[in-house]
């Protein structure tokens, strides 16, 4: 399920940011590849929900990408921020938007 999905994703973003080193984890591991392929499946499946289910997944999305984008030193590379960051302007006037 969605939820099942993001909560994974939210755990593994925390064992992240717990970790003391990600020096140069973009360049030599699949990860940061991995976590924006199920960030942009996630955001498809929140696009084609009915908008009763949208507001509160769509407000859990954003923190995630979020607590992606803060991680230090950066997880993603410079394009794959675009990507992440686009996708980030696209859910926040759907939240905006939602009642």
């Amino acid at each position: 399920s969605y939820d099942k999905c993001f909560s994974f994703l939210e755990s593994t973003v925390d064992g992240l940011r717990k970790m003391s080193s990600l020096t140069s984890l973009a360049e030599k591991d699949e990860l940061p590849e991995v976590l924006l392929t199920a960030i942009k499946s996630l955001h498809l499946v929140l696009s084609s929900m009915a908008l009763r289910f949208k507001a509160q997944r769509n407000a859990m999305l954003l923190r995630l990408v979020g607590q992606i984008t803060s991680l230090e030193p950066n997880l993603f590379s410079p394009q794959q921020l675009r990507q992440v960051e686009a996708i980030n302007s696209s859910i926040e006037p759907m939240v905006d938007s939602l009642p």
